[in-house]
Order: C-alpha cells, then sequence, then structure tokens
C-alpha cells in the first residue's frame, strides 16, 4: 500500500513539478513583456511631448530670426513683430553696452508708469543669467529660455508669461531681447493647431499652468476634456517659465488596461 502511495506520489510530482516551473516562467515572461509594453508606450508619449516642444522651439526661433532681419535695426524689426503677433504684448530690446531699453506694445495693451523700472529691475537681478546667455552666443549657439522672475506688468492682460534671448544688431552690437506674452493667446495662436495634428482620435494632448500657490494645475488649452485624475505623461515647456505639455489616451491606456 505504501509503495503503490508513493508510486502515486512519484507520479503526480513529475506531472505537477514542471506545469509549476512552466507556470512560473509563463507568469515572469508576461509580467516582463507588460514592463516592455509600459516602457515602449511610455516612449511614445514621451516622443510626442519632445515633439511638441521642438515645434515651440522653432516657432519661437522663426520671430528671433526676425529681429535678426539685417535689412532693418532691431528696434525697427522689434516694432514690426509685435505688430503681426497679438500673442506679444510687449517686447523690450535693451542695447546692452549703454543699458538702454526700447519697449514696443501692441495695441491692445496700455502702457503704464512704472513699467520701465520693473524691467529694469529684472534685468538688475539677472545679469548673470544675461551674461550666460551672452556667452552662448558668442560660442555660436543661441539660447532661448524662459524669463523667470519677471513681475506682473501692469496695462498688459493679466495672463502673462515671458522668454529672453540675445541676439546681435545689424550693426553686431550685442542686445537682449524680453518678450511678454499673452499666454493663454500664445498657446492657441501658436500650438493649437499642431496639438490637434498631434491628437487626432487617439490621444488628448493640454497644456497646463503651474503655480506654487495653486494646488491644481490651471488649463490653458486642451485639445479635448483633459482628467487630471486619468494617467498622463507630463514634460514642461522648455521656454516658457510653469508650463507644461500633457498627454494621455483618450480609452484606456495600456499600463491601465494591465494594471
Amino acid at each position: 500500500m505504501r509503495k503503490s502511495v508513493r508510486t502515486i506520489l512519484t507520479i503526480l510530482l513529475v506531472i505537477i513539478i514542471p506545469f509549476l516551473i512552466y507556470a512560473y516562467l509563463q507568469v515572469r515572461s508576461l509580467n516582463e513583456d507588460e514592463k516592455m509594453a509600459d516602457a515602449i508606450y511610455e516612449k511614445q508619449m514621451e516622443t510626442v511631448l519632445f515633439s511638441l516642444n521642438q515645434y515651440a522651439d522653432d516657432r519661437m526661433q522663426q520671430w528671433v530670426s526676425r529681429l535678426e532681419d539685417k535689412e532693418n535695426p532691431v528696434n525697427r524689426n522689434a516694432a514690426s513683430l509685435v505688430l503681426g503677433n497679438e500673442a506679444i504684448q510687449l517686447l523690450v530690446v535693451r542695447h546692452l553696452r549703454d543699458k538702454k531699453d526700447s519697449l514696443c506694445y501692441n495695441d491692445y495693451v496700455s502702457a503704464k508708469i512704472g513699467t520701465s523700472e520693473e524691467i529694469e529691475k529684472w534685468y538688475a537681478n539677472n545679469d548673470s543669467t544675461l551674461s550666460k546667455l551672452a556667452d552662448y552666443l558668442k560660442a555660436g549657439f543661441q539660447k532661448i529660455q524662459p524669463a523667470t522672475g519677471l513681475p506682473v506688468i501692469e496695462g498688459l492682460n493679466s495672463s502673462q508669461t515671458s522668454m529672453t534671448v540675445m541676439l546681435y544688431d545689424k550693426d553686431s552690437t550685442l542686445n537682449n531681447a524680453l518678450f511678454i506674452f499673452d499666454t493663454n493667446y500664445w498657446v492657441e495662436s501658436v500650438l493649437g493647431a499642431k496639438m490637434q495634428e498631434i491628437a487626432r482620435d487617439e490621444f488628448l494632448v493640454s497644456v497646463v499652468q503651474k503655480s506654487e500657490i495653486d494646488q491644481e494645475p490651471s488649463i490653458i488649452y486642451s485639445t479635448g476634456d483633459f482628467n487630471p485624475g486619468k494617467e498622463f505623461t507630463e514634460r514642461a515647456l522648455w521656454i516658457l517659465p510653469e508650463i507644461y505639455l500633457t498627454i494621455q489616451s483618450k480609452g484606456i491606456s495600456y499600463s491601465e488596461l494591465i494594471g
């Protein structure tokens, strides 16, 4: 009897152990496949946001190139650029050698007393930033970056954000350009069409603004109903402070499906 039981147990072990090993390997393989697929999905999201970031950077570079048009002095180019782009509320061009500013306002905003003083304070507090940007330009790289620390300028629309860049005038003198945008209008007019093209029926692409004061991000523009409670990928917009690009799938994301 005991011999019969041992024989049965041996047979069962011979059958069950390979099955358990096989099941373990299958589960392990499935987990690895899920991780790989999730990583591929995340990479796809990042690639989309990178391309949108690059597009925004290229559009800004086009504006900077118009400022540098050697047919006219930079101040005249600045006035023309502002009049042709409602997203620019104010464009400041500073001649760095003598620290003289040219302020170009768009037609729908008004100049207020005290604006020049606020601009001067910003330049005084960002001397090291300007030096770095000047060094980049002298090395052959024109860097566009957020102009952080600039207070809200009275007389402009309250939705304000800014960026700055170094450039040469037609006489090769060094200047700084300080762009102050209407954030909402800039995002919609510059990025809106591209975001719709990317989103199509597959993704939901949004631009949100964050601040230390507000707990929830403020949605500036979205190709649909952005749901902050649903999984999404987020990256900072390179050229504007506190502005972020987000993307999420319209249906159930892969990671949610396998989760």
